[in-house]
């Protein structure tokens, strides 16, 4: 199981029914557990489960125009931010001089931070500015919508037959889900999570 999956073994088996001596498909589901997840989170562009520990450093490049999106990942909470860290003397941004969006914080995580105009004007040769953002990541753990859709997708994987398994989701437009990418079944149950912007 890798860091990143956002369901177990047990739980795509439980889903699947498989009886507790069926286990010839364990490892390709084990494999598609990871695939799925990856493509999930990239789907999304959302961290749902991290791979890195509490006060890593992530930077991310600034328009001055008072909004630092930190797509693809999830801050939980911070404790530095820092301009222009490739410079002699980076500038620490004080508490006062931002705040982490969305402030009600719905999903228990933030998707930026707005920072004060006023710091796109303080020196520097650089239009576009770096910044130095110390923090937790990800998810406090996975929403139990993100993990299902991750099962539904490994269940689409799993289907090897594509004539068998297609679904027409509109008769006009006689749209089909294929085993490749995220299942429309599983982007409707995403839909709340994937990232937009302010």
């Amino acid at each position: 199981m890798a860091t990143q999956d956002l369901t177990t073994l047990a739980a795509v088996r439980r889903f699947l029914q498989k009886s507790a001596t069926d286990t010839t498909q364990d490892d390709e589901i084990g494999y598609m557990i990871t695939s799925a997840s990856d493509a999930i989170m990239r789907y999304c562009q959302r961290e749902f489960k991290t791979t890195v520990s509490p006060g890593t450093v992530r930077k991310f490049e600034y328009r001055g125009n008072g909004y630092l999106d930190l797509a693809p990942f999830d801050l939980r909470s911070t404790t530095l931010i820092r301009m222009d860290p490739d410079l002699s003397i980076p500038y620490t941004v004080q508490t006062a001089e931002y705040r982490l969006y969305p402030t009600h914080v719905p999903q228990g995580v933030y998707t930026a931070i707005r920072l004060d105009p006023v710091l796109a004007y303080t020196a520097s040769r650089w239009a576009h500015r770096i910044v130095e953002v110390t923090g937790t990541w990800g998810f406090p753990s996975v929403p139990s919508e993100v993990e299902h859709a991750t099962i539904l997708t490994v269940n689409n994987w799993l289907k090897t037959d594509v004539t068998a398994y297609e679904s027409v989701l509109s008769v006009d437009q006689t749209q089909l889900d294929r085993p490749a990418g995220v299942p429309s079944r599983a982007q409707q149950i995403l839909a709340p999570f994937v990232r937009t912007g302010v």
